[in-house]
């Protein structure tokens, strides 16, 4: 589903690359490649966009400028929605358990 921030529509396509339009002009303000499918809905948080793709990483994106702020190797497939959560994302990869990754470094904090 579009995510809606402030004067910004966000949404994904197939082929993995997420698009930020404005809502006033309807015109593209940047475009996004993962260069591999988007594996789960996007979320996000405090400004960040987190998503999730097929060659089994986590994207941390700045939702206004379309920049990464880092990538997280999982490591497993990836098909549930990133949970962002105070300073921390919670990920489930398929067979990987529960990972805390730290929202400002994409750091792993603990697994279980």
């Amino acid at each position: 589903p579009p995510i809606v921030l402030k004067d910004r529509v966000i949404f994904t396509s197939e082929n993995g690359v997420v698009h930020a339009a404005t809502l006033r002009e309807r015109s593209l303000f940047y475009r996004y490649y993962t260069y591999s499918k988007i594996s789960a809905p996007v979320s996000h948080r405090a400004g960040i966009l987190y998503v999730a793709t097929q060659d089994f990483n986590l994207f941390a994106v700045d939702a206004m400028t379309g920049e990464t702020v880092w990538r997280f190797a999982a490591g497993f497939p990836i098909h549930c929605q990133p949970v962002p959560f105070a300073d921390e994302v919670l990920l489930t990869p398929e067979g990987g358990g529960l990972f805390s990754i730290g929202a400002g470094d994409g750091e792993v904090r603990w697994v279980n």
